[in-house]
């Protein structure tokens, strides 16, 4: 066999095929967008109109993002004039040319074989990656910035290159922190690997590893002093309201029970750690693949632990694919050179084997519709601003924008976020993220409206299928006398909202307003 033209061949074949699969994943995700991407949006807009990163414009500031530097570049957009969501799918689609930027000069520096290469791409582009750059949350560009973090780490290795690809790295997962801060624990681990496994005296791998931390320990240390002084809390809401409090037996089962449903939608991750076993086992495993292997199991030990999350698409492992990528590319360069190519292309065409499985995430998207044409209507139905509280604190604030919002799950306030000892007493509660509530706190904000439950609101007697405030207001007097029921068919055709062509029907919404002076 004639391998100088068959080996080409075979690469060629294979990247149109990785290509071709990775457009049509694109094209099968589009209309996919989160509910929660809104909260982020409803700062960044309120940053770039007013240079200051409110919830509620005119109430003390509350960090009720997840990602600093994502919220800050979608600013950036809105202020250049981009549509906001327009602008965050950009940030999605720049964080996964970073992260392949990354994996490419990550498998040159170990000069891996194009059949490994191609492999892992494939595991990196994986469909939840694809789907997050329309979602509108932060996950792609913090994947993109951990695998420029690692392409360092890799380059570090080498003792031969100095101490400068450590600093690189730093600088890399520096921004990934500011991105989402579990990257910091990947940073670790990857300082963690150089110390354990570079191939050179102990002297030279203690340079590295805390060369790997320098410049991310300045910048995390910065914003946690921005943090204390700006906000007065030493970690964002987001971690309160989802974390904090909560028995620890809660958050690991909800945490394994995340962990699995992500890995299901992960193969390729699975296939990865398990290609690195082997590899260990047969005793052709580079030190780049202990290293790897040590990033994903530190980083899946920490989403697990903290509970996991309620949105699909793996959100919050989407970080290990820069990892996974480099497991999978370096354990198949172990094969024989003849059948590393066809390797690689037995990957892709797996990768193309998934797609007729995938499906649109059509509840969340729904959610955010609904959303979107619920704080329309409050904008053109009450031209007065009025103060209203709802579970549902992404589109409906964002569109809504006469008005302020509590958000009665707590991401964005933090006297609901930091309450403790919160009882169970809702059958929404034992979903990640929405366990806090306070009925008695949000009566005594006197707010204008009150939604039961989902985005359109529910009657009150369904209150103990949705969440705690729900729960406590129907048994408070203050609610019972001052509060009346109201029921709207709206018509989102009648609405200048992007979301109007996603419907052929009125929405019926059901809302509490306040009727005591």
């Amino acid at each position: 066999m004639d391998t100088s033209m068959t080996f080409p061949r075979i690469t060629t074949i294979s990247y149109t095929l990785l290509i071709l699969f990775a457009a049509i994943i694109a094209v099968k995700f589009w209309g996919f967008i989160e509910e929660d991407s809104f909260i982020t949006l409803r700062y960044a807009r309120n940053l770039a109109n007013t240079g200051i990163p409110s919830w509620n414009l005119g109430e003390a500031p509350v960090e009720g993002y997840t990602s600093l530097l994502h919220m800050v570049l979608n600013a950036g957009t809105i202020a250049l004039g981009l549509d906001a969501v327009v602008g965050t799918r950009i940030i999605g689609a720049l964080g996964v040319i970073l992260a392949i930027l990354g994996a490419t000069f990550t498998f040159r520096s170990l000069k891996l074989p194009q059949g490994a290469q191609i492999a892992g791409f494939a595991t990196l582009l994986s469909p939840p990656l694809i789907a997050w750059i329309w979602g509108g949350l932060e996950g792609p560009l913090v994947v993109g910035l951990i695998s420029l973090g690692l392409l360092g780490t890799v380059r570090a290795l080498h003792p031969s290159a100095g101490l400068a690809p450590a600093f690189w790295a730093s600088l890399a997962f520096g921004f990934a922190y500011l991105a989402r801060p579990e990257a910091a624990v990947a940073n670790f681990a990857a300082g963690l690997g150089l110390l354990l496994f570079a191939p050179f005296s102990l002297s030279e791998r203690l340079k590295r590893f805390i060369a790997i931390g320098t410049i991310s320990v300045l910048v995390l240390l910065c914003h946690l002093a921005f943090r204390y002084s700006y906000y007065g809390e030493v970690a964002p809401l987001t971690y309160y309201a989802k974390v904090g409090g909560l028995p620890a037996g809660v958050l690991m089962t909800n945490g394994l029970d995340y962990l699995l449903n992500s890995l299901i939608s992960l193969p390729f991750v699975v296939a990865a750690i398990l290609a690195a076993v082997a590899a260990i086992w047969m005793k052709k495993a580079s030190p780049a693949i202990y290293l790897g292997l040590l990033v994903i199991a530190v980083q899946i030990a920490t989403v697990t632990r903290l509970g996991g999350d309620l949105m699909f698409y793996a959100r919050l492992l989407l970080p290990v694919l820069p990892a996974a990528a480099l497991l999978m590319a370096g354990a198949l360069s172990a094969l024989p050179e003849k059948r590393v190519g066809l390797a690689g292309l037995a990957i892709a065409v797996v990768m193309g084997l998934q797609i007729p499985s995938l499906q649109l995430d059509r509840a969340a998207s729904e959610v955010a519709r609904r959303g979107s044409v619920f704080g329309t209507y409050m904008n053109e139905r009450f031209r007065d601003p009025m103060l209203i509280a709802a579970a549902t604190a992404g589109a409906a604030p964002f569109h809504g924008t006469r008005h302020a919002f509590i958000d009665t799950l707590g991401l964005n306030d933090p006297i609901i976020a930091q309450r403790q000892n919160v009882p169970m007493r809702a059958a929404g509660q034992f979903w990640p993220g929405h366990s806090k509530g306070d009925g008695e706190y949000v009566l005594s904000r006197k707010p204008d409206i009150i939604i039961i439950g989902p985005v359109e609101g529910v009657p009150l007697q369904y209150a103990q299928e949705w969440f705690l405030t729900g729960v406590e207001l129907r048994e408070l007097r203050g609610f019972i006398d001052c509060y009346e029921e109201t029921v709207e068919q709206v018509d989102p055709s009648e609405l200048d909202v992007w979301s109007a062509r996603y419907f052929d029907h009125e929405i019926r919404f059901v809302y509490y307003r306040r009727v005591c002076s």
